[in-house]
């Protein structure tokens, strides 16, 4: 193994071959070494996807609730819109010291 090339690298993009006995046992090889392996448990089923039907109607609810609350906007005179701020900041006279 090369520096800096850690173990779960090693086979990668590597050709490896399947060898199944007649008596259903498998083997995997690689450059004439058996490499070990495990299988792994099925999982569970995917979660079934809602239909085209579901979709438009959750989707039309979203709309609904956002419409519903209408963004809060701030005062005029709030104080943020009295702040220097982007160009506002560059374009002021320097104050002589």
């Amino acid at each position: 193994m090369r520096p800096g090339q850690g173990r779960g690298y090693r086979l990668r993009g590597a050709t490896i071959t399947l060898c199944e006995a007649f008596d259903g046992t498998v083997t995997l090889l690689h450059q004439g070494q058996v490499l070990p392996y495990q299988l792994l448990a099925e999982g569970a089923p995917p979660i079934p996807l809602d239909d085209e039907k579901s979709v438009h109607h959750t989707v039309e609810q979203a709309k609904v609730r956002q419409t519903a609350n209408p963004r809060h906007k701030p005062a005029p005179d709030h104080s943020w819109r009295h702040s220097p701020i982007g160009k506002a900041v560059h374009s002021s006279p320097a104050t002589p010291c």
